[in-house]
């Protein structure tokens, strides 16, 4: 199988300046257990729990009005941690 030439392979890559997810989250939020951390941390499952409820609508073949209905929302209504 031939390689493309824009890849890297990581196991290879040299770049002291790179670093993973979890680094760079810790840098940008803190550690875990700071506020900054904990309100990005809960920011992000309301994202995730959005994101599957999106795809779960759409597998069904619902609109946000449709959806909205059978939960008795209204389309404008926005979840969040407290909802």
């Amino acid at each position: 199988m031939r390689k493309l030439p824009y890849l890297i392979d990581m196991k290879k890559a040299k770049n002291n300046n790179l670093t993973d997810l979890d680094q760079f989250i810790e840098k940008e939020y803190g550690k875990r257990g700071t506020k900054k951390r904990e309100d990005f941390e809960a920011g992000y499952e309301v994202f995730k729990l959005g994101s599957i409820l999106h795809e779960a609508r759409l597998a069904k073949g619902l609109t946000q009005e449709e959806l909205a209905a059978k939960v008795g929302k209204n389309k404008s209504f926005h979840f969040t941690k407290n909802s």
